[in-house]
């Protein structure tokens, strides 16, 4: 069945027209279902999107050496289709398969390989056939079919790169709203590869699996829900943090052993660029490189600065380091004594 939940060809979606006399069969049916499900799977793949849903971990399988196990869950593939595992099994790494998920070949000893987990239909129920027609030999069909999942191993010789932001930061919301709508005038999802990626093995430690590592994520609204909320925290944290920043007094000459013609100078101030007073900065000069007088100044109330005169060292470039209790940036000065 082609269609919008199929690939990336659109097309008009059509369903039935009911009036009184007209004749259900088997094509009216299937229109209807066709309908649904297209429907259905279009919203999955474009809206919600492809990969792991809830569980299906995987984990080295203590009962049979050399298997791993994968947990029930859920999924859905590039085609927006949902895959369910409703219980734990368990697999070989070292056997490869191929698309239907039958082993291909000889098993391997070493190298990388790839789990993953394809969506699979199964027709089940047979019943007896009521009317003659020309599908099929005997006189009984299959009356379910059977959503399943196949699992495939293949040889994998690069991991995929971690997820990372495709947009430009610093966007004001005009530049922004035309970043967006770049992003996703773009294919959104390529329905040519539909298995959904688990895992990736080095068969050397299977003992070491971390089943983070190259499989895709559907974000649920509860779990984007709890991003948001982390994002806040991280903002809030940022906020109050205490940023020190270089003001002035960088890159100045004396004669060895003497002071800097101007102080050092820095500045204190919040996530929101406001000044922080009332706290101690640190002045340390490198070994051998002079005194800073006074090593630790307080920082002003009223514009969050600090300073402080360096007498330098011996000959040679020199280094000042300033650092303030609550900020992890330092400021380094450096100067030159000649």
């Amino acid at each position: 069945m082609s269609g919008n939940g199929n690939s990336n060809v659109l097309i008009a979606p059509e369903r039935n027209n009911f009036f009184y006399g007209k004749l259900m069969d088997v094509p009216q049916f299937e229109k209807d279902y066709a309908y649904n499900l297209q429907k259905r799977l279009l919203m999955n793949r474009l809206v919600i999107g492809s990969g792991v849903i809830f569980g299906l971990n995987v984990a080295a399988d203590i009962s049979t050496a050399g298997n791993v196990t994968i947990q029930p869950g859920a999924a859905i593939d590039g085609l927006g289709r949902e895959i369910i595992v409703p219980q734990q099994i368990s697999i070989d790494p070292h056997q490869l398969t191929d698309d239907q998920g039958d082993a291909s070949g000889d098993p391997l000893n070493s190298g990388t390989v790839l789990v993953a987990v394809v969506y699979a239909e199964i027709k089940t129920d047979m019943v007896p056939k009521l009317v003659a027609d020309c599908s099929g030999n005997g006189k009984c069909d299959c009356n379910t079919v059977r959503e399943g999942y196949r699992i495939i191993v293949r040889k994998a010789d690069n991991r995929p790169p971690a997820p990372s932001c495709h947009l430009t930061s610093g966007f004001d919301s005009d530049a922004l709203q035309k970043a967006l709508s770049q992003r996703i005038s773009t294919t959104v999802t390529d329905p040519s590869d539909t298995s959904v990626p688990l895992v990736f093995i080095d068969l050397s430690s299977l003992q070491n699996l971390d089943s983070s590592v190259g499989r895709s994520l559907v974000y649920g609204n509860r779990l984007l829900y709890e991003l948001i909320l982390c994002l806040s925290d991280r903002l809030n944290s940022v906020a109050q943090a205490h940023i020190l920043t270089y003001i002035s007094g960088d890159g100045q000459r004396a004669r060895p052993t003497a002071a800097l013609a101007n102080p050092l100078v820095v500045q204190l101030v919040d996530g929101f660029g406001k000044p922080v007073g009332g706290q101690t900065v640190q002045f340390q000069p490198g070994r051998d490189n002079g005194t800073a007088d006074p090593a630790a100044a307080t920082t002003s109330d009223a514009d969050g600065k600090a300073q402080t005169t360096w007498k330098l060292g011996d000959s040679g470039p020199q280094q000042l380091i300033a650092s303030a209790v609550g900020s992890v940036l330092t400021v380094t000065f450096n100067a030159t004594a000649k």
